[in-house]
């Protein structure tokens, strides 16, 4: 199939071919990530994080939810392990 029936830009078959090439994965695919990461740098450029940064995120986001008059207290005691304080009143 020619390459300008379904591009919006004049261009040969060579210069298709080669830009191809440079996001085979080896099985003749494109490898989708390193093709949007030539796209976007900012997404080339994204770390990952450790998975315990991850953990204490989602955890401190959850709790920030809490709409309660007397919040819980969530405390780190160890890398993965959290304690919830939490006061019970009586009324």
């Amino acid at each position: 199939m020619p390459y300008d029936a379904i591009l919006a830009f004049p261009t040969t078959d060579n210069e298709m071919d080669s830009v191809a090439k440079m996001f085979d994965n080896g099985e003749g695919d494109t490898d989708y990530m390193k093709f949007l990461a030539a796209l976007r740098a900012e997404w080339a450029e994204k770390k990952v994080l450790p998975e315990a940064t991850l953990i204490n995120n989602e955890i401190q986001r959850q709790v920030s939810k809490c709409t309660c008059k007397q919040r819980f207290r969530v405390e780190q005691v160890a890398e993965g392990t959290y304690r919830v304080i939490y006061y019970l009143i009586r009324l």
